[in-house]
């Protein structure tokens, strides 16, 4: 960062403009980050971005342990991957698995669909989904819903499964199923 103030008593590091935290796994982006060496966590108040290899997450909130490259993420929270975004509330996000946790209201948009959900996890990686709290799985051309109390999904193969109550309804195919 461009401006730094240290306070060794509490071991709290306070940076300003163009601030820059990297690890080997992710690079945090942000105007306002203050780093705590004892806690070895680095937080964000004022809007800032964590980058990897796999995806680009943006927020006003932020937070980063480099040792368990576990990062939590709130308010106007966005992550960005080729394939697909995720808007959410509040998203936890490991570097090093690539599996972001979903813990509050999110939608995930594709070319192909998008699926509104409240709670479960992403892997980035494996495009591999298990949404809770009666989740949906909508197609673009509003063809396909697909709502389930459990819903395990996995994008590339457009394969899924539902446990607990669900509902099916498929407009081309003028079927509705439920269970």
């Amino acid at each position: 960062g461009d401006y730094l103030h240290y306070d060794g008593n509490t071991r709290l590091a306070r940076l300003r403009d163009n601030v820059r935290m990297e690890d080997p796994t992710a690079t945090l982006f942000t105007d306002s980050l203050n780093y705590d060496r004892m806690a070895n966590l680095g937080y964000y108040f004022d809007g800032g971005m964590l980058v990897d290899d796999e995806n680009e997450l943006t927020s006003f909130w932020g937070q980063y342990n480099p040792d368990s490259k576990q990062s939590l993420f709130s308010d106007s929270v966005k992550l960005v991957n080729e394939q697909y975004t995720i808007y959410a509330d509040t998203l936890k996000y490991n570097t090093m698995t690539k599996i972001a946790d979903i813990l509050g209201p999110s939608t995930i948009v594709s070319d192909s669909g998008y699926i509104n959900t409240q709670k479960g996890w992403y892997n980035t990686v494996t495009n591999d989904s298990w949404l809770l709290d009666r989740s949906e799985v909508h197609s673009n051309d509003t063809t396909k819903v697909l709502i389930g109390d459990t819903i395990f999904y996995n994008r590339d193969t457009e394969v899924g499964e539902v446990f607990g109550n669900m509902f099916l309804h498929d407009i081309k195919r003028k079927m509705i199923l439920r269970g």
